[in-house]
């Protein structure tokens, strides 16, 4: 008797959007991309929007207080920028072409939050003494 010889059929390939992605990776992904704290951009806008909204607000001291807190905010996302583009928040790599042009502009911008949080401190101490 002859042996009947097995096809033996190869598996195609699935392209690489049909692939199945390990969930580690998706977690990871939605956790960055669900994490609005991190988004320096975003920060700095909510911080201003703060800003604009206690110019509204008709008590000195809550205005004073709201404005101290946008500031803070403000100051919190450029920090963070920073220390993203130095590479020293895990799973952030720094980005090499990152100049020490911009180094100095981000540390003057914080300079110039922290001016706006001490001034408006001593304003908020003087006007309630």
């Amino acid at each position: 008797m002859a042996k009947k010889k097995k096809k033996i059929k190869k598996k195609k390939e699935k392209a690489y959007y049909e692939k199945e992605l390990r969930k580690d990776k998706i977690v990871e992904k939605n956790m960055k991309k669900n994490n609005m704290f991190t988004n320096t951009t975003f920060m700095i806008c909510i911080g201003f929007l703060i800003i604009m909204y206690s110019r509204y607000v008709v008590m000195e001291l809550s205005s004073r207080l709201v404005f101290i807190f946008g500031l803070g905010v403000m100051g919190y996302g450029v920090f963070n920028y920073i220390k993203i583009h130095k590479g020293k928040i895990e799973n952030s790599k720094g980005k090499k072409e990152y100049s020490k042009g911009n180094l100095i502009i981000d540390y003057i911008m914080l300079l110039v939050i922290l001016a706006g949080i001490i001034y408006n401190a001593f304003m908020l101490i003087k006007g309630n003494i």
